[in-house]
């Protein structure tokens, strides 16, 4: 493939194996410099979003609070670990278990917890309707208050 080429299906194929942009020549220098500067502010944001997100995962996993998203079938998107450790199971099969769809009255109650080995704990339970991957979602955050065996 001529990197010179006015070919529209060179353009196309470029764009198509990752090219990021495509200079046809001759080209403008002026033209050249800003799409330079483009691409190094795009690089740049891209940069700072990466480490707001891996910020934001490391608040949400040490917080002290459990935080599960459950999505409109009552099934559980996303936990935290200390969501995880309120029902003393392992992170992983807590996602897609069905937890149903909590109904809170106040801002803030307390329901039961029923643990994977059987024990109820305590907790502080408040519930948000936010979305979640475009989907309507319902964002719970609980706080441990007490533990009792059952």
């Amino acid at each position: 493939m001529s990197l010179a080429s006015h070919n529209e299906q060179h353009i196309v194929s470029a764009f198509e194996y990752g090219a990021a942009d495509y200079v046809m020549k001759p080209f403008n220098a002026q033209e050249v410099l800003a799409r330079a500067a483009t691409h190094i502010q795009l690089r740049q944001k891209t940069i700072a979003l990466k480490q707001a997100q891996q910020q934001l995962e490391t608040i949400v996993s040490y917080m002290q609070d459990g935080l599960l998203v459950v999505d409109q079938a009552g099934l559980i998107q996303f936990a935290n670990p200390a969501a995880a450790h309120m029902f003393k199971q392992p992170l992983e099969p807590l996602v897609g278990q069905q937890l149903g769809l909590p109904v809170v009255e106040k801002r803030t109650t307390q329901i039961e917890i029923l643990r994977l080995n059987g024990a109820v704990g305590v907790a502080k339970i408040t519930v948000a309707q936010a979305k979640w991957k475009e989907q309507p979602a319902a964002i719970v955050c609980l706080r441990a208050i007490s533990d009792r065996a059952s």
